[in-house]
């Protein structure tokens, strides 16, 4: 047991004590004590300094009239919670964390608040989040320049051949052969504006940070199935949707979704089309279903598979997840993708 050090006064102080006061002293954490009644016991200089009260107006004031969102927010409950204070021009955040203080019998004396700040984290967190927006929209620039490089530029390049073809044909006088390569070249062009027209109804409805990814998702489907007569149905379980699934996630499942549409419009000949969220606590998977023609789908591979398809299990397994494509001839098609959640839904975390 630490022994007392005399003063010279003859007061006797007891240097445990001595330290406990330089340390609460000295503590970049603010510290508050409330009282049984939540007023003010006694605070820290660095609780002063957050609050800009000094320690002798501040003690006996209710801690409503010092903290008023700590009382709004907890109602003087246990627990940690982010707070905001504003200090001249400047907003800080802060963590304030609340303990109880028991007596002797193990009774409530009063409560403990440490105030953290945390606004560097805060600051860093939103920095780095914004370098990932900005990484992933130039990632999904690169990726849409070479989709349509690969579906429209194949079909204007194809169309190129036609013409060369039917001026060919035309210079032989072989009218039958030219007016069938003139056919396939208006059937090529006519596929190319209804895929002009789809990607800029994309466009128009493209997923944004600053909007809901499931309000972008739900405006895309309406016009979608208005400008294709296409009635398109959507199942999302109202608490996946309250927490969204993250910026990363979202802008791959909004291009998987839009080409698993695009595909029944120009290959199914559907009427109905749904699109089905599902949950649990590891995993998500959203089914895309149409009443289409379908396929034999035991004879595609992901070798040769058609561009959209691919396109669409590039961009799953990329996020980690897996695709899946079920169909029979005369029985529709189910497209599946399966994300593994980590972390919790809409944290970001989410990866597949």
């Amino acid at each position: 047991m630490a022994e007392a050090i005399p003063i010279g006064d003859g007061h006797i102080l007891n240097p445990i004590t001595l330290a406990y006061q330089a340390v609460i002293a000295q503590m970049r954490e603010g510290m508050l004590v409330l009282d049984r009644e939540g007023r003010v016991a006694g605070l820290n200089p660095a609780a002063c300094a957050i609050l800009g009260f000094p320690d002798k107006r501040a003690c006996g004031l209710p801690v409503r009239e010092l903290l008023p969102s700590y009382v709004n927010s907890q109602d003087g409950s246990l627990g940690e919670m982010e707070i905001n204070l504003c200090q001249g021009q400047e907003n800080r955040h802060y963590l304030l964390t609340t303990s109880l203080l028991k007596d002797w019998r193990g009774q409530e004396a009063g409560r403990l608040l440490l105030l953290h700040d945390v606004t560097e984290q805060k600051q860093a967190q939103a920095q780095l989040l914004e370098q990932q927006r900005a990484f992933a929209t130039l990632h999904e620039r690169e990726r849409l320049a070479r989709e349509l490089h690969d579906s429209l530029g194949q079909t204007l390049a194809a169309a190129r051949l036609q013409a060369s073809t039917a001026r060919v044909l035309l210079a032989q006088n072989q009218t039958p052969q030219t007016d069938e390569c003139l056919k396939q070249i208006a059937d090529m062009t006519i596929a190319a504006e209804a895929d002009v027209r789809e990607y800029l109804l994309g466009a128009k409805t493209t997923y944004s940070t600053d909007r809901p990814f499931f309000l972008c998702l739900r405006e895309y489907v309406r016009r979608f199935s208005q400008q294709y007569n296409l009635k398109v149905e959507m199942n999302i379980p109202p608490q996946l949707e309250a927490q969204g699934l993250g910026s990363v996630i979202e802008v791959q499942l909004m291009r998987i979704i839009q080409e698993a549409l695009s595909n029944v419009r120009k290959h199914a000949c559907a009427k109905n089309v749904q699109v089905v969220f599902t949950a649990s606590d590891s995993n998500m998977q959203i089914g895309i279903s149409d009443d289409g023609q379908g396929f034999d789908s035991a004879m595609v591979t992901p070798q040769s598979e058609r561009f959209g398809l691919q396109a669409m299990r590039e961009r799953a397994e990329a996020l980690g997840g897996r695709f899946e494509v079920i169909s029979q001839p005369g029985q529709g098609t189910q497209v599946k993708v399966q994300l593994p959640v980590k972390g919790g839904q809409g944290s970001g975390e989410v990866i597949e």
